[in-house]
């Protein structure tokens, strides 16, 4: 994969790549059901269309397939085998439902990795991922926030740029990835020299090419920047730090399970914002940890994640 110098070592991945920042980008296709799925969640706020959440379901086989297998496994404790798109809906709810068929339906993107090494870059991503969207969706209910919604989606979309790096240069984003023995996530400021953009503007950008909700672009583009965010756009500010708290929970959550827990930068200024204490919100992340880890594997993940 990397070129070796005279001393016979490899040398640094990063010294092998041609700098183009002019790069074409090219956006993998997304599952309908994603951009359905997350129109019905933008109309949540009013009376849930569970009947038009099961039709969506029911037009992809691979996403219903997916749903079922989730619904039926030991996760959920069902008593009885459900074979119902419809019965699976009302007796777990629209919101569940909606996010299960979110990460069913972007985990088909797996298909687009052509090597082991991509297909374990694309487990460490999706892992971190689904275990933001999770803690997304638990901390922004016990912390009564609004856009609860949106949550679980802005946590589950937040790497996709990642993969549409992987998906233009996979052969230098694998070697980026792998630069340290890997598959480690490489710093934005890396992807960024490289190839002249990094993943959290590359995820707006991506999310705005697939038409998705303005927020979660807003949301993805502010990421690494949370703190530039002015306080008078309180829920976009808010969301971001939830963001950027959840995912690096997630990311220490799952990389050292056993180790103490060390609250992220971003979990003051998020405790500022909803006006509750730092100590709080870590305690609420810790008590969620090991059922975020649960959930992960009921998605048929590995435990590795990261950012």
């Amino acid at each position: 994969m990397f070129a070796s110098s005279s001393s016979g070592k490899e040398d640094p991945p990063a010294m092998q790549f041609e700098r183009t920042p002019d790069v074409e980008i090219h956006f993998p296709p997304l599952p309908q059901t994603v951009v359905r799925v997350t129109e019905l969640l933008e109309d949540a706020d009013g009376q849930p269309d569970v009947q038009a959440l099961a039709e969506v379901v029911n037009q992809d086989p691979i996403v219903a397939s997916a749903v079922l297998r989730r619904i039926n496994s030991a996760y959920y404790g069902m008593r009885r085998r459900i074979s119902e798109v419809e019965k699976a809906v009302f007796l777990l709810g629209f919101l569940e439902v909606s996010n299960l068929v979110l990460t069913a339906a972007m985990l088909q993107l797996r298909d687009i990795m052509e090597t082991d090494e991509q297909i374990a870059i694309f487990k460490r991503i999706t892992g971190n991922s689904i275990g933001t969207a999770f803690l997304m969706r638990r901390l922004i209910d016990r912390l009564e926030q609004p856009a609860n919604a949106m949550g679980y989606t802005v946590g589950l979309l937040h790497n996709v740029g990642r993969l549409v790096l992987l998906y233009n240069r996979p052969d230098d984003y694998e070697a980026l990835w792998y630069g340290e023995g890997g598959p480690t996530p490489p710093n934005p400021l890396s992807e960024k020299r490289i190839f002249g953009v990094d993943y959290g503007e590359l995820g707006a950008m991506a999310t705005e090419n697939w038409q998705l909700s303005r927020t979660i672009s807003e949301v993805l583009r502010s990421q690494l920047s949370h703190a530039m965010i002015a306080e008078k756009h309180r829920e976009l500010r808010t969301l971001t730090l939830l963001l950027a708290t959840c995912s690096a929970s997630a990311r220490v959550g799952l990389a050292e399970p056993d180790a103490d827990f060390h609250p992220p930068d971003a979990l003051h200024m998020l405790a500022q914002a909803v006006e509750r204490s730092s100590k709080d919100i870590e305690a609420l992340i810790v008590e969620e940890l090991p059922e975020m880890r649960s959930f992960i594997e009921s998605m048929s993940l590995n435990g590795n994640g990261d950012d």
